[in-house]
């Protein structure tokens, strides 16, 4: 994959459409596929969300280590990624459909 991934962000998280996001963590991103929000199942059935979810593949700075708590277990999705936007932190999406 040629994507400069990290050249401002702290991770690059790969993104797809798929035939439930019903069910999925649903990602926002900006017209730059910067990361804006993640939206954890489940979801608030009277708001829109766009079908673009989180396929649990990425690229990771070494910073990253400075986020994830070292005495109890974490979720990248539900823990860590949501801390690094609340810490101003930017995350990047790549879009595949071939995932």
């Amino acid at each position: 994959m040629k994507y400069d991934s990290l050249s401002d962000s702290i991770a690059t998280i790969i993104v797809h459409p798929n035939d439930h996001p019903y069910d999925s963590d649903l990602v926002e991103i900006d017209d730059e596929n910067i990361v804006t929000a993640f939206h954890s199942k489940p979801h608030n059935t009277n708001r829109y969300y766009r079908n673009l979810v989180n396929a649990a593949v990425y690229i990771l700075s070494p910073e990253i280590f400075e986020y994830i708590p070292q005495d109890r277990p974490s979720d990248f999705g539900k823990d860590i990624f949501p801390l690094l936007l609340n810490s101003k932190k930017i995350i990047r999406a790549y879009k595949s459909a071939e995932y």
